[in-house]
């Protein structure tokens, strides 16, 4: 994960700040929760590139309903919820809600991908 987001850090895709705000939910959150993966990185690289997008005040629009639907209505979205709520309280910007409707949707994918054999 650390040369994931260096490669971003070293083009100049993200910020030191961002880089050490991922890095931290990396080593406390994802993997207290089990959640070192590929999909792991997917939903690590969105977040950076989320939270520059927020800082640079180049927010996402709403996800489309009929897939807002489908996240929610999968068997993984109450965690999801939660551990991107947890993600929220350690960072020091305001993530506006079409932000945490893509963690939702990445964190979905990550906890699915969890417990099953590795490659």
């Amino acid at each position: 994960m650390k040369q994931r987001l260096t490669i971003l850090l070293e083009n100049h895709v993200i910020t030191q700040e961002v880089y050490d705000f991922v890095l931290k939910i990396y080593e406390g959150i994802m993997k207290s929760e089990d959640l070192d993966g590929a999909p792991s990185e997917v939903f690590l690289t969105h977040l950076a590139m989320a939270t520059q997008r927020i800082i640079d005040r180049n927010i996402v629009n709403e996800m489309e309903e009929m897939i807002l639907n489908e996240v929610k209505a999968s068997q993984y979205f109450d965690e999801a919820q939660r551990i991107s709520n947890l993600i929220v309280e350690e960072s020091d910007i305001s993530i506006p809600e079409s932000e945490q409707q893509y963690l939702w949707l990445h964190l979905s994918s990550a906890l699915q991908e969890r417990g099953k054999p590795r490659d």
